[in-house]
């Protein structure tokens, strides 16, 4: 065989395996992220399209696993419309036994108000997501159904020092917790609030002579551990 037909042969060889190595490496190093959708299924058809475009597409350095975390008779109401909106999606189901649990959970956590059972609902529908997910994300996101963000979030702007959500400005304390973004270890400390009960009990009643609410637990959260907040901007649609 001509011998620059064989050195043409190992040139192509020679390309193909390094560029498939090199793809190879490329993928390995995108960082995982999950999106936990929480809550009743409403509206979400106004809204997934935004979190396609302004998380999903323009982040394509990073992979996506979406989780939506509601109850098993509103999931199952709306199954086939949440299959064409978020196709490939995983869920994190509650149940008449998940209601059961939420029942017994004490209304005193952390000195919410009483009067708002939700709040508890709530804190456990993250407990569940964040047990579901385990430790395999580098970034997690929180978010809603009834969310329309209203401009692109750089994952690239998200670090060790910070978390995304929306400060209203009301007190240092008062975070939003519609959306929040931020490394797994920033994430955990909202996520884990029910199973970090006591120390934040012990923290809370330290600072505050009142029952607060959930936006400001998760501000005095983020201030304890030396997170900062920094704004993102969304719209709750109905």
């Amino acid at each position: 065989m001509n011998i620059k037909i064989l050195l043409l042969l190992n040139i192509i060889v020679f390309c193909l395996i390094f560029g498939g190595i090199r793809r190879e490496k490329l993928e390995m190093k995108k960082k995982k992220v999950a999106i936990g959708i929480c809550g009743q299924p409403r509206t979400f058809q106004k809204c997934y399209q935004s979190l396609y475009d302004n998380v999903i597409n323009c982040n394509t350095d990073y992979e996506f696993d979406i989780y939506l975390v509601t109850w098993d008779k509103d999931y199952n109401e709306h199954k086939v419309e949440l299959e064409e909106c978020y196709p490939n999606h995983e869920k994190i189901l509650l149940t008449n036994e998940d209601k059961e649990n939420i029942d017994k959970k004490p209304e005193n956590i952390c000195n919410l108000h009483k009067s708002e059972k939700y709040y508890i609902t709530q804190l456990y529908q993250w407990q569940k997501f964040i047990n579901n997910i385990n430790s395999k994300y580098d970034i997690i996101m929180k978010t809603r159904f009834d969310i329309n963000l209203l401009h692109k979030i750089n994952f690239n702007n998200i670090n060790n020092n910070n978390i995304l959500t929306s400060n209203s400005g009301a007190t240092k304390y008062n975070v939003d917790d519609q959306v929040v973004i931020g490394n797994i270890n920033n994430m955990k400390y909202m996520l884990n609030i029910l199973d970090d009960k006591l120390e934040l009990d012990r923290d809370v009643s330290k600072h505050f002579n009142e029952e607060i609410n959930l936006e400001t637990l998760l501000g005095f959260i983020f201030t304890k551990y030396n997170i900062k907040v920094e704004n993102i901007k969304y719209k709750i649609i109905r």
